[in-house]
């Protein structure tokens, strides 16, 4: 689908859920309307759960937001209705809204206190790049397949970053046992 990749580098940089292109190839109506909900989403979350992380810790709290926002993107995926999609973008955004900060207090956790603002900003360097490079990636495998096979690789790619994390944290709790 020509102008694809410049479609998702621009819009992809924010994360968005659904893209318009993905409800014009359903004839689906409601594409602005499924973007506020993924904001909504987000929105919500921070505002009413951003405490978990202090209170948690920031990789309890990725692992629940990697989970719902997997199973957004797999709703998104499989959605058979502009309403299911709405769903899964609600939770994908839902899910996506804890994951930077949460693995950014692990990030800062892991260096002394006065290099703090330096891993910060690395990691935060880090996740532009992974969002520059995702447009283009996306727009890539959009070229050779359908839109919807963007919402099952990030789902796929969500999983993983789960099982990386699920690692640390697997780490982390047999280093208090020792």
């Amino acid at each position: 689908m020509p102008g694809a990749g410049l479609w998702h580098r621009r819009f992809r940089r924010y994360r968005p859920p659904l893209s318009p292109l993905y409800f014009a190839a359903h004839s689906w109506q409601g594409a602005a309307f499924t973007l506020s909900l993924f904001s909504v989403g987000f929105i919500c979350v921070r505002l009413v759960l951003g405490n978990t992380i202090t209170r948690y810790g920031g990789v309890p709290v990725s692992l629940a937001c990697f989970v719902i926002e997997c199973l957004g993107l797999l709703l998104i995926w499989l959605a058979p209705s502009a309403w299911v999609a709405g769903i899964g973008a609600f939770l994908t955004g839902s899910g996506f809204s804890l994951v930077f900060p949460a693995l950014g207090v692990e990030a800062v956790k892991q260096v002394e206190e006065q290099n703090q603002g330096t891993a910060l900003g690395t990691y935060s360097a880090f996740l532009d790049l992974a969002l520059g490079l995702t447009g283009p990636l996306a727009g890539w495998v959009a070229g050779y397949y359908d839109l919807a096979t963007l919402y099952l690789l990030a789902a796929i790619v969500v999983v993983f970053a789960f099982l990386l994390i699920l690692r640390v944290h697997l780490q982390q709790r047999a280093a208090v046992r020792t």
